[in-house]
């Protein structure tokens, strides 16, 4: 590091998007926080020894209670956020799945809603209210419909 510099503090998360066909349209999961009214695609901060597809699996089973496939990469979105006065710059992966089953199982409340939305409505939803530091989903959203 140079004489003066300081590190900046980066942040590495994992998620993604969770899919299912129904009547031959394409819903997506959303997670809604009331406090901010804002709706997002689950996604999870990577833990010690985690490889960012054990990360983004893990977080979405958590979030959303459903058993999920891996199908494939998305790719990444960086963002930046403040905490404690200091701006930490992110990365966030985005993974594609599947369902395994329909069931929803036991999940971390960590959120006010676990939603099945068209993917249509669902890029209007995670536009309304985005806050200025959450990345930009819709990219990815549309990077997965590309796909399925």
């Amino acid at each position: 590091m140079l004489k003066g510099s300081r590190e900046i503090p980066f942040h590495v998360s994992s998620g993604g998007i969770v899919y299912r066909k129904l009547d031959n349209k394409i819903e997506i999961i959303l997670l809604h926080r009331n406090n901010t009214d804002t709706y997002h695609l689950p996604k999870g901060t990577v833990e010690n020894g985690e490889t960012l597809e054990q990360t983004a699996v893990r977080e979405v089973i958590e979030e959303t209670g459903y058993r999920i496939k891996l199908e494939s990469y998305l790719g990444f979105l960086n963002s930046e956020f403040e905490r404690n006065d200091t701006t930490i710059k992110k990365v966030t992966n985005y993974f594609l799945f599947t369902v395994i089953n329909g069931e929803q199982n036991d999940f971390i409340k960590e959120h006010d809603e676990v939603l099945w939305v068209e993917i249509n409505e669902a890029k209007k939803m995670v536009l309304k209210n985005r806050l200025d530091w959450m990345e930009n989903e819709i990219e990815m959203i549309e990077r997965a419909e590309m796909i399925i």
